[in-house]
């Protein structure tokens, strides 16, 4: 067996780093594909209701400006708001989640690749 000399142990540790580096790549790929089902969902449903809504319970036209007070309170107008307002919180919410997980999977990132750097030195 051949031993190793200091420009094996960089490549070995070189070939780790990648391998490493490629399956955290993979693992934050699939969760985003997760997640993404749902945000799209909740996207396609925001969006159809809030067109649903207009046309169904707020029509714009007089007889709509008319009707409007009989038709709002009917169930299919409430499930319409409801999608509306639990769907935009939804999406907001989601915002907030996707920038707080990429912050901290950048500063995990960031504080082994500092870590790492120092131990190397």
């Amino acid at each position: 067996m051949q031993p190793h000399n200091k420009t094996t142990r960089q490549q070995d540790n070189n070939t780790t780093n990648m391998e490493m580096k490629d399956y955290a790549i993979v693992r934050i790929l699939n969760h985003v594909s997760n997640a993404f089902g749902i945000y799209l969902l909740w996207i396609v449903l925001h969006y159809a209701c809030s067109n649903l809504y207009v046309y169904y319970c707020t029509p714009t036209s007089f007889i709509g400006f008319i009707t409007s007070p009989i038709v709002v309170p009917l169930p299919h107008c409430h499930a319409f708001r409801w999608i509306i307002y639990n769907g935009g919180n939804s999406i907001t919410n989601m915002w907030i989640i996707l920038g707080l997980w990429i912050t901290k999977h950048l500063v995990v990132i960031t504080v082994k690749s500092t870590f790492s750097t120092k131990t190397e030195n």
